[in-house]
């Protein structure tokens, strides 16, 4: 089939999402989570028609569970240390469908992400339709290149992804510190190299300041929030961290 074909929602595509989990249940370990993702997990979201399973599984897990999905005809298509993807066409109501699991460990900011985005355009059908509009036109303008396709869209996500995050919880861990402990705890944070946002806040509460970690934010990007983190420290007697993991 051509996965870069534009196609309408279609009511089968809750119940194809749940024969497949079925089908994957039975192969990988009893305590991993299936969700149903992508266009197909949003009710009227017309795409490209394929059946997306996010499964959760620790990155020592991957090998294994690449093995038991392809007993049940899945073939790999990318696999790096974030995440194992597969794929399978299969006829399904006397239509070939495609399939796709991606494998992804749940404390990963992707697994994350992908629930937040699916939520977040079921509660706001006004953006879903401006979503379906930038689609319709990728699948066009992308030449059945994946890489296009993908890039085509990432502006439009990256835009409505703070607002989404909101409907998922993300990973976090909280906990108590003194002032004069702040600033070495926070550089030590950074170094870990796993954390998405630290946020400081005050004994009532509230928030002093929130520092994104993105890809970009290293060395010199740094040295602003790392001075205003000094400042903070030498104003406050007891303050609580807040860690986004990603």
């Amino acid at each position: 089939m051509n996965p870069y074909e534009f196609r309408k929602y279609e009511e089968i595509f809750p119940a194809l999402y749940k024969n497949e989990e079925r089908r994957v249940k039975k192969v990988i370990p009893k305590n991993s989570i299936i969700e149903h993702i992508g266009s197909t997990a949003v009710p009227g979201l017309p795409g490209k028609g394929i059946i997306d399973l996010m499964v959760s599984c620790p990155k020592t897990g991957f090998k294994k569970i690449k093995k038991a999905l392809e007993t049940l005809g899945y073939e790999e298509g990318s696999f790096d240390e974030n995440r194992l993807f597969l794929r399978r066409d299969a006829r399904a109501k006397g239509v070939v469908r495609r399939f796709h699991v991606h494998v992804i460990s749940t404390d990963n900011l992707l697994w994350h992400d992908a629930l937040s985005f699916r939520n977040y355009l079921i509660k706001n059908p006004s953006i879903a339709n401006e979503y379906a509009e930038l689609k319709k036109k990728a699948v066009i303008d992308c030449n059945n290149d994946g890489k296009i396709y993908r890039s085509l869209k990432d502006a439009f996500i990256n835009k409505h992804l703070a607002k989404a995050r909101k409907y998922t919880h993300m990973p976090k861990t909280e906990f108590k510190i003194d002032g004069e402990q702040l600033l070495s705890k926070v550089k030590s944070l950074i170094h870990e190299g796993n954390i998405r946002r630290i946020i400081i806040k005050n004994e009532n509460g509230e928030t002093l300041i929130e520092i994104p970690l993105t890809i970009g934010a290293i060395g010199a990007v740094l040295v602003p929030a790392l001075a205003a983190v000094g400042a903070i420290a030498a104003l406050v007697t007891h303050c609580t961290i807040v860690v986004e993991k990603k």
